[in-house]
């Protein structure tokens, strides 16, 4: 969801995600609209803030008890369909609304890239990637500088850390998450959503260190419940079964209560060598370890128009 102000007291509320639409509200209308959604976060309203990389995801595991939903008669703004779902500070969204001239005045969600080494070779990867580093990734000091406190400060809780593989740069991704951590608590009273992207390289060894850091979901790469088909997609490191690596990882992370899934990209090259037949096979998969989520994702080569 994307709010632009248009001139000091027109503001559109787009919904790109959800149902589609775009509405007017004037600055009484949207302070109204800010104020119900931080009501139905604080009900525990799931689709105000919990875990982003469950739109447009099968969900696993969507148990009752979400809590109940802000008072109507608090909430009327949304019988005219404006979009629940909000994972941004809605009190400096208001700040923005009245200090900023035009534009866009809520914050992206924001990825970063910790690393550019990966011990994969996904046949799809669109990410600048190498074996090992180049020293074409920002300093730590950068990073904090211009784009975690600049960020946290607008007014962003929803954060993605990617590679690369984060896992091989395990003490720096971690330092990642703290900053991020941090300077949340600094501009919001919000925890952040800090998510990673990993393919479950090491992830045991290192979940205590990654959920002490901030992290709180985790997303796993895994393009075949079958060992090879993945080897052959995703050019898994030899004597390394990607399958039971993924699995151990996504046990590891149930252990220490961190909401987790699995991310499979689909892909064909011809009738033999694609995966879009496995997709049973994974949901089967990902349900007997207990994953919160699987995302079906559709690949997009860069080079294909």
């Amino acid at each position: 969801m994307m709010i632009i102000k248009q001139e000091e007291n027109s503001f559109h509320v787009y919904d790109v995600l959800g149902e589609m639409g775009i509405w007017e509200l004037d600055l009484n209308g949207l302070e109204q609209y800010l104020h119900g959604l931080e009501r139905k976060r604080a009900a525990g309203n799931a689709k105000v803030q919990t875990f982003p990389l469950l739109e447009n995801t099968l969900r696993l595991h969507n148990s009752d008890g979400n809590g109940t939903a802000a008072d109507d008669a608090d909430d009327t703004i949304f019988s005219y369909g404006l979009p629940e779902s909000c994972f941004f500070d809605t009190g400096k969204v208001l700040e923005n609304a009245q200090t900023l001239e035009k534009g866009i005045i809520t914050p992206p969600s924001v990825s970063i890239e910790v690393n550019t080494i990966c011990n994969y070779t996904c046949r799809w990867c669109c990410a600048d990637v190498h074996k090992e580093e180049r020293g074409l990734t920002l300093s730590l000091e950068d990073i904090e500088d211009r784009i975690v406190r600049p960020m946290a400060q607008a007014g962003n809780l929803t954060w993605y850390i990617a590679g690369g593989e984060p896992a091989l740069t395990v003490q720096r991704t971690a330092s990642v998450a703290q900053m991020i951590r941090q300077h949340t608590a600094e501009y919001s009273v919000h925890s952040p959503f800090i998510a990673l992207d990993s393919n479950g390289t090491g992830f045991r060894k290192n979940v205590r260190l990654f959920k002490e850091s901030g992290i709180n979901t985790i997303q796993f790469s895994l393009s075949s419940p079958y060992a090879e088909k993945d080897k052959y997609f995703r050019g898994v490191p030899s004597g390394m079964n990607s399958v039971e690596t993924v699995a151990d990882a996504i046990r590891a992370a149930k252990e220490h209560s961190l909401h987790c899934g699995i991310n499979m990209v689909l892909w064909k090259e011809d009738e033999e060598r694609q995966n879009l037949s496995d997709v049973d096979e994974m949901i089967r998969f990902g349900t007997a370890l207990e994953a919160d989520f699987i995302r079906i994702t559709p690949a997009v080569p860069g080079s294909v128009s």
